[in-house]
C-alpha cells in the first residue's frame, strides 16, 4: 500500500530516523513485499493453512499488479497503453480463485472493532467530516450537507441501477441504509475474489483475449445479481467501471485515473496532479520535521 499511494518513503519514526527510499527507487517497496510473501505462502503451503496461504497468495497478486501499475504512471502515464498484462500476477490471481471457487465472494478484510482500535479514515469521513464521498459516487443530502449521505449516484452501466457494491460499502460506513450516524469500525477489503477476476480480465484483455476479458467480468456481475456483460459497451468502459466499483476504497482510483487520462473537476490547475501527472503523495510534513535526512 506503501507503493501504491506514496511518491517518497521513510521506514523510521519519530524516534528513529532513517533516510527516505527516493521516488525512483520506489519499485523496491513491492519488491520488498513480494519476497515476503514468497515465504508466506511457502511457509504456509508446507503447513497445509490453506486461508493463510489464499490471502498470502491474493496480497502478492496485488503487490505485483500494482508494481506493473507503477511502470504505467511512472514517468508519466502511459495513457496509450493503459492496460497491465503481468504474468505472476494472473498466475497468483488464478490459484486464489482455483482456492475459493469461480463464483464465490471472498474477501479479506481489515476490522475494526470497540475491542481493538476504530477505522481512522472512516472517522475523517464520519465524525471529523474532513473527507467527502465524491458526487459521482454518492449523493448527498444537499450542497451545504456534503457529508450526509442520502443514495447512490452511480448507476451500473448495463442494468441502470445504483451500483450495488458501491450501495453495499457506503452502508458499512454510514452505518446502514445512510442513517449517517457514522460507523467508526467499518471494515476496509485489503484483497478480495473480485480483485482477483479484475486482474485476470485485465490480463486477459491485454492478450487480446476478449472471451477470457467477459468471463472473468461477468464472475464479479455474478456475485450481485447483476446482468451478464456481452458488448452493450466497449471492453475498455466496462473495464474501467468494474475497476472503479469493485475496488472503491481500497487507494487504487489514482493510479486508474492516471493511466485512463481521468481528472475530476475538483482538482486545481496548478497542482502536481495536473502539472506532473503520475505524483503520488509526499512524506508527511510530521516525518519532515523530525527526521534529520529530510
Amino acid at each position: 500500500i506503501i507503493g501504491e499511494v506514496q511518491e517518497d518513503f521513510a521506514f523510521s519514526d519519530k524516534t528513529e530516523e532513517a533516510p527516505p527510499v527516493g521516488p525512483s527507487n520506489m519499485t523496491m517497496v513491492f519488491d520488498e513485499a513480494i519476497s515476503r510473501l514468497d515465504e508466506a505462502v511457502s511457509i504456509a503451503s508446507s503447513l497445509g493453512a490453506t486461508e493463510i496461504e489464499t490471502r498470502a497468495l491474493a496480497v502478492r497478486a496485488r503487490a505485483k499488479f500494482s508494481r506493473s501499475l507503477w511502470g504505467k504512471i511512472k514517468p508519466t502515464p502511459n495513457t496509450s497503453a493503459p492496460l497491465v498484462s503481468d504474468a505472476g500476477a494472473a498466475a497468483d490471481a488464478q490459484a486464489v480463485i482455483d482456492m475459493v471457487g469461480a463464483t464465490v465472494d471472498w474477501s479479506w478484510d481489515l476490522e475494526y472493532s470497540s475491542s481493538t482500535i476504530s477505522n481512522g479514515f472512516a472517522g475523517n469521513v464520519n465524525s471529523r467530516q474532513e473527507n467527502a464521498f465524491d458526487p459521482s459516487v454518492a449523493e448527498a443530502a444537499s450542497a451545504d450537507r456534503p457529508f450526509d449521505i442520502v443514495g447512490v449516484a452511480l448507476m451500473d452501466p448495463i442494468d441502470d441501477v445504483p451500483d450495488p457494491v458501491i450501495t453495499t460499502k457506503l452502508n458499512e460506513f454510514k452505518g446502514g441504509e445512510f442513517t449517517n450516524t457514522g460507523n467508526g469500525f467499518a471494515p476496509l477489503s485489503l484483497v478480495d475474489a473480485r480483485m482477483m477476476h479484475l486482474i485476470l480480465a485485465e490480463h486477459a484483455l491485454a492478450g487480446g483475449d476478449t472471451g477470457g476479458f467477459a468471463t472473468h467480468i461477468n464472475h464479479i456481475r455474478a456475485m450481485d445479481g447483476l446482468t451478464d456483460y456481452s458488448g452493450q459497451i466497449s471492453d475498455m468502459e466496462m473495464l474501467m467501471h468494474s475497476r472503479r466499483v469493485n475496488t472503491f476504497l481500497m487507494g487504487l482510483r489514482l493510479f486508474d485515473m492516471y493511466r485512463f487520462g481521468l481528472s475530476d473537476g475538483l482538482w486545481q490547475g496548478g497542482s502536481d496532479v495536473v502539472s506532473a501527472p503520475g505524483t503520488l503523495l509526499p512524506i508527511t510534513i510530521i516525518e519532515i520535521r523530525a527526521n534529520c535526512y529530510l
